[in-house]
């Protein structure tokens, strides 16, 4: 029982890492859509305009000391720096962005000679809010996957399922950039490549685990449903995301 037990939980990690390496593969997409790439490559030179240089970074803080702003009472924040294999880091610098947003423009109306390459326009920040939000879903999950003290294999279902209806709200909504609606259209293509939902979009459990190119899973391995259908935390959103006979399957 030791020895079972010992090897669902490293079908777990690994398959984890697995879900966990899909989110970064989504990553690279990016460049594939050029507004998108300029706008980020722009937020990235800003952050790392900042990280280079602590006077910068000092009067982006003695900006937030000085501003009358609300949001800028508590303590100063510095800018973040994100990790491109990581999701979660994007939508965190993304965030930390917005938030800085009126000190990091006031910074270069004082630094006139910076600005000309490193203003963002409107329609930029329009872009990254939008970003942000197309990520938000996914960078939690890739947060919660990575966590070490507590039971993860049961989750994996919930997070793609999720993940993949948080891509679909952003490409319906009306307000949505047409650029930012092409990357996420990117990233649901290449979710519904590796974890082929139904025609209504629920999850599709297989009795067996789908192997493709480079001996990597091209499914939601069935452990999953299998431990999602005993998790209480799991079962009944289970049964809601998935068609009745394909559940009934999973007992």
């Amino acid at each position: 029982m030791i020895f079972v037990c010992s090897a669902m939980a490293v079908l777990f990690d690994v398959s984890s890492n697995i879900i966990l390496e899909t989110l970064c593969i989504c990553h690279s997409q990016a460049p594939n859509v050029p507004t998108v790439a300029a706008a980020m490559k722009k937020a990235r030179d800003i952050v790392q305009y900042f990280n280079k240089s602590t006077q910068a970074t000092k009067k982006l803080k003695d900006m937030q000391h000085e501003s009358s702003l609300p949001k800028y009472s508590g303590q100063p924040k510095n800018i973040l720096q994100d990790v491109v294999t990581r999701w979660w880091s994007t939508y965190r610098m993304l965030k930390r962005l917005r938030f800085l947003r009126e000190a990091i423009s006031h910074y270069f109306v004082d630094n006139p000679n910076e600005a000309d390459t490193m203003t963002i326009t409107a329609q930029e920040w329009k872009i990254y809010y939008q970003i942000e939000v197309a990520l938000k879903t996914m960078g939690f999950w890739q947060r919660v996957l990575e966590g070490e003290k507590y039971v993860t294999g049961s989750l994996v279902p919930v997070a793609i399922y999720t993940i993949r209806q948080s891509f679909l709200q952003v490409i319906a909504s009306e307000a949505t950039e047409d650029v930012v609606k092409v990357l996420t259209r990117i990233l649901l293509n290449d979710f519904d490549r590796r974890y082929h939902p139904t025609t209504q979009g629920q999850l599709k459990y297989e009795r067996e685990a789908l192997v493709g190119h480079g001996n990597r899973y091209i499914s939601i391995h069935p452990y999953f449903f299998k431990a999602a259908f005993l998790d209480p935390r799991t079962h009944h959103f289970l049964r809601e995301i998935m068609e009745a006979d394909n559940f009934n399957q999973v007992c």
